[in-house]
């Protein structure tokens, strides 16, 4: 008996796609002309609704700033008077130059930048580095230091009246008659106002004068 070959099966046509010119067109394509300037207005438009949002928190942190570095400054003062065991004074003063400390400085109790010096001697005409061999430190407590009115400060001493020293012993007590009690520093209207309170101990306590709820941390009493 003859047996006839099977005939091979032939393999399966193998699947291709074709890609036209459209699709790879559509898949290529970047923004249109008009997607872009919609897009573009969006942006602009959720700026304008957090610009005055981040206004408000940029000065208030300008106030902040401020305020934390006079309490910074008198607490190294008083630290310096206990190290090397005699007074040490913490002077405001303002000078002429936005972006540092120089001879142009004045004694005032507005002022936005701060003096350390040895004793109780006037440091006025001589807040640059090395200019007076009795200091020891200097920095501006704003940023822009003298022409820079954004953020007002005002230091009184225990009756009210206007003062720009105070004046640390060995102990780290307050020695002098009319020294800074307490120094408010604000900005706008709209910002929160800090308050640095110096007590007769020299202890520097950085409080919300705002705040009045007897016990509250934050409250300046």
């Amino acid at each position: 008996m003859t047996l006839l070959a099977r005939p091979a099966t032939s393999a399966a046509p193998a699947r291709c796609t074709v890609h036209t010119v459209t699709e790879a067109h559509e898949r290529a394509r970047g923004l249109t002309l008009i997607e872009l300037m919609v897009t573009v207005a969006v942006l602009a438009l959720l700026l304008a609704s957090v610009a005055p949002s981040l206004g408000t928190w940029i000065g208030s942190q300008r106030v902040r700033n401020t305020a934390s570095s006079l309490v910074a400054g008198l607490q190294q003062a008083r630290a310096e008077a206990v190290r090397r065991n005699r007074p040490v004074s913490f002077w405001l003063v303002q000078g002429s130059n936005a972006g540092a400390v120089d001879n142009s400085c004045a004694v005032n109790a507005s002022g936005r930048t701060w003096v350390i010096a040895l004793g109780s001697a006037s440091p006025a005409g001589k807040c640059a580095p090395g200019a007076s061999s009795n200091q020891i430190k200097a920095a501006l407590a704003a940023s822009g230091g003298g022409s820079d009115t954004a953020v007002t400060v005002s230091a009184v001493d225990p009756s009210g009246s206007a003062s720009a020293v105070v004046t640390f012993n060995g102990f780290g007590q307050v020695v002098n008659a009319t020294p800074i009690r307490q120094i408010d520093v604000t900005g706008s209207s709209g910002l929160k106002a800090w308050r640095v309170v110096v007590s007769s101990g020299g202890q520097a306590k950085l409080c919300e004068p705002n705040v009045t709820t007897t016990g509250d941390p934050r409250s300046c009493s």
